[in-house]
């Protein structure tokens, strides 16, 4: 196969399905600083931007097959895309294969040949041919149908026609059932990333800061009462321009200002009050916010509050 071919299929199929190989190396790889304090939810940012950095520098380092994260429940989504993200980063040689699956094999069999299919397809149209994957025998998949399909996908892109040596399999570790997969000789060509959401697990921890977590959640809401004490028009503790800006014809109607329904600012006082002293604190804002939303004829918000109040959530 020639190197224009080749060229040409990094250039055509999109980014989620062809591998990193089709990344242009120019670029560099140092990871963008972390964000500032500005009020924002920096306590979701952080810990992710740290876990980029460490996922760059271990696809540098060839010598390692397993990177263990320790991750919070909240951050496993988010973890997953970025770590499937960084197949484009300049150093990376291996397509990236972000598994959801943590079930019965049979669903992690289907979804690692749905994403292998969909990158074969997307070859295709560049006219590159990537051969099918071996049919699964009859009956529930194992830990071995997995593996052998597995090593098969590794084996199709350990190719340096393609400008690949193998792949990356990023999947959430459970209960360990992948552990010795990680570890199995046979399995060479390819390299894990295991995301672990029991505590104190893993060798890098993406973490989040709870005591960052509550003083920006409280900034948040202590913006949110403030702009609707203001009657600031748009949603509470959103970012407002210095000055209005001139309606275009083709704008949405303009929401007035006010600070909405009246049962809002006392319901987010008890959501405050909930936070900082307790159940006892917030039950007398909730029933101003229930009395405001039956005032104002909200019959369903009026009813929210009312269940609220009756089974103790708040």
């Amino acid at each position: 196969m020639s190197n224009d071919t080749i060229n040409m299929a990094r250039m055509e199929p999109s980014r989620d399905q062809i591998p990193a190989a089709a990344c242009s190396r120019g670029r560099s790889n140092r990871p963008a600083p972390a964000a500032e304090n500005d009020g924002g939810m920096n306590h979701l940012i952080a810990p992710l931007e740290e876990l980029r950095a460490e996922a760059l520098a271990w696809l540098a380092d060839e010598t390692s097959r397993l990177l263990h994260v320790g991750v919070d429940p909240e951050l496993v989504d988010g973890a997953r895309a970025l770590l499937g993200a960084l197949e484009w980063a300049p150093d990376n040689r291996r397509p990236i294969f972000a598994l959801k699956a943590a079930g019965p094999w049979d669903e992690r069999v289907a979804e690692l040949r749905a994403i292998y299919e969909a990158r074969a397809a997307a070859w295709a149209r560049a006219g590159i041919t990537l051969p099918a994957l071996s049919e699964e025998p009859a009956g529930a998949a194992g830990v071995g149908t997995f593996a052998a399909r597995l090593s098969q996908v590794a084996r199709v892109f350990d190719d340096p026609g393609l400008g690949t040596c193998g792949i990356v399999v990023v999947a959430a570790r459970g209960a360990g059932a992948l552990d010795p997969l990680a570890a199995a000789p046979a399995l060479g060509r390819a390299r894990w990333i295991l995301l672990d959401t029991d505590d104190g697990a893993g060798a890098f921890a993406c973490r989040i800061d709870r005591a960052a977590q509550r003083r920006e959640l409280d900034d948040l809401l202590g913006a949110m009462i403030a702009d609707v004490g203001a009657g600031r028009a748009g949603a509470p503790g959103a970012a407002h321009p210095p000055a209005l800006v001139p309606p275009h014809p083709s704008d949405p109607p303009r929401v007035e200002a006010g600070g909405g329904p009246a049962h809002v600012r006392p319901l987010l006082l008890a959501i405050q009050a909930l936070r900082r002293e307790g159940r006892e604190a917030a039950l007398p804002f909730l029933r101003e916010a229930r009395d405001r939303a039956q005032a104002a004829g909200l019959g369903a918000e009026a009813a929210q509050m009312e269940v609220l109040l009756r089974d103790g959530a708040c």
